[in-house]
């Protein structure tokens, strides 16, 4: 139902005679259009088998790698939480382990090294492609930061099938330490340039709810992946998805 509303209302607009402005749809990036779970599990994997880090903590660099060795793991907890991640799913309650282990997961898990082999959310690219194809512009919108980030990301974009080109525009934080929401709030205001925004998507409920104040009269589908901490609930005229596998008739 969201899917196809979203791909009726960009035809209407790009047929109507009325509309002057072309159709923009926003979709944020990890756990809204790419999983980050399975990069996760790699950095995680990656600091288990690391020489100083196994002569440091043998018990918990072992218990974490015969975690993430398991076929087909992924963490439950929020990516960015590698505290939460370690302590709560791996069992570990080592101070000392999740004081110097974090800041390197963070490290390593923001980058492009890692984040180039993101996997798709089922049906994300097909979909994406479709409303390409049919004249919309994409924006990606994304709190990944470009100095460490864009080489893989576009890496990872392109490899999952989602378009990249000149109908299509990549924001991105300029810096690490800006956060999300600063971000994406400004960067809001520049894609009113681009045309009419008839969608936006995003797993984060807060970032949802500032597009819909930027676009009331957007589509809103929310990604009901996984989230950060934030207690707002999406906006009541939200769709709810999984993934963007269509619904056969």
């Amino acid at each position: 139902m969201l899917l196809d509303a979203v791909l009726t209302k960009s035809r209407t607009f790009l047929t109507s005679d009325k509309q002057q402005r072309p159709p923009v749809a926003v979709f944020d990036l990890d756990e809204t259009l790419l999983d980050s779970r399975a990069r996760a599990v790699r950095v995680m994997r990656d600091l288990a088998q690391n020489t100083e880090i196994q002569c440091r903590f043998l018990y918990e660099s072992g218990r974490l790698l015969e975690l993430t060795s398991r076929t087909n793991f992924r963490f439950q907890s929020f990516v960015l939480c590698p505290e939460r991640m370690i302590r709560d799913e791996a069992g570990i309650n080592s101070a000392p382990f999740l004081e110097y282990a974090s800041p390197l997961y963070l490290q390593n898990y923001l980058s492009s090294r890692y984040c180039c082999d993101d996997d798709a959310i089922e049906g994300a690219p097909e979909f994406v492609r479709e409303l390409h194809a049919r004249g919309t512009t994409i924006v990606y919108l994304t709190g990944r930061n470009a100095p460490n980030m864009e080489t893989g990301t576009r890496s990872a974009l392109l490899s999952n099938g989602f378009p990249l080109d000149s109908q299509t525009v990549l924001l991105m934080k300029p810096a690490p330490e800006i956060p999300d929401s600063s971000f994406k709030g400004s960067a809001l205001d520049k894609i009113r340039d681009l045309g009419e925004a008839i969608a936006a998507f995003d797993n984060e409920s807060n970032h949802l709810n500032t597009a819909h104040k930027h676009f009331p009269c957007a589509i809103l589908g929310f990604v009901d992946t996984i989230h950060s901490d934030d207690s707002s609930t999406p906006d009541p005229s939200a769709f709810w998805i999984k993934n963007f596998l269509r619904r056969k008739s």
